[in-house]
């Protein structure tokens, strides 16, 4: 019987200036209604969930406070209630609710930690605030959403930009987040919402092949692809000084989202790697 071996180089080629052009997204929390007891979610969550495909670009820093560590961002935020803050949005917290985010779970490269930071000021992400190895479940580590203290009637509202995700190792990262609400203004002095389902979110660290999946006679290779760039498989049938590569596939263009390039096995032993250029 013939056996087929596939594997992935972690060998990642870039072309051209970093460019990344990607848009600045918001995560936005609210509740499934403004009565005690209703669940906290993530109102647009459906556009950045893992099962969307959608992943947030940490680019590596070269220079810098985060130098040597892939960042990026995604701005979550708490929704507004009143006019005040740009409200009353749809699905807002409760009044009097404070919103914070718990990040249980992270799943990534092995030995690779994410981190959060959060603004200093005018800065960006100058503060580390914590950082979670890979394979973590059951983390506890949180920041608030909301700005406001938590008391009584108060608006949940929360918006704060400069905040620095980061992760120390390329590679395709999914992280589990929970909304809470951490105020008292409920039964019992107990919070006002309960605490939304875990919510999967994607930070694509880097130039990294995500996986490779064998379906019948063709391989998916399967990669997160950032917006400003276009990506190219390449395929060798050996390694080392003397391995001939060549470009496999069609061109695929970024946009914030894993990619897909179906391709035949093509031979008994088949290594793939990532071609990366600016746009």
């Amino acid at each position: 019987m013939k056996r087929w071996s596939l594997a992935w180089v972690l060998l990642a080629l870039t072309w051209g200036g970093a460019c990344h052009g990607a848009t600045h997204q918001h995560l936005n929390a609210g509740a499934r209604g403004s009565e005690a007891g209703a669940a906290l979610y993530f109102v647009n969550g459906d556009r950045f969930a893992a099962s969307s495909g959608y992943v947030v670009a940490l680019e590596k820093a070269e220079a810098g406070t985060h130098a040597g560590l892939h960042r990026g961002s995604i701005t979550l935020t708490s929704l507004a209630g009143t006019l005040d803050f740009g409200g009353p949005t749809f699905d807002h917290p409760a009044f009097g609710a404070h919103v914070e985010v718990v990040v249980e779970e992270v799943d990534g490269p092995v030995g690779g930690r994410f981190g959060f930071w959060e603004s200093g000021g005018e800065d960006e992400g100058t503060e580390l605030t914590f950082d979670v190895e890979s394979g973590t479940r059951g983390g506890t580590n949180r920041f608030a959403l909301s700005e406001t203290d938590g008391s009584a009637g108060v608006d949940p509202y929360g918006h704060v930009h400069g905040r620095v995700f980061t992760a120390t190792t390329a590679g395709l990262y999914t992280v589990g987040l929970r909304l809470v609400d951490t105020s008292m203004n409920g039964v019992d002095g107990g919070p006002l919402h309960r605490d939304s389902e875990v919510f999967r979110l994607q930070f694509q660290a880097g130039v990294t092949l995500a996986r490779l999946e064998m379906e019948g006679e063709e391989v998916r290779v399967i990669f997160g692809a950032i917006q400003g760039y276009s990506y190219q498989v390449e395929r060798s049938f050996g390694l080392g000084a003397g391995a001939v590569w060549e470009a496999v596939g069609e061109v695929v263009r970024g946009e914030d989202r894993l990619k897909e390039v179906r391709l035949p096995r093509g031979g008994a032993a088949v290594f793939f790697r990532l071609k990366r250029t600016a746009t």
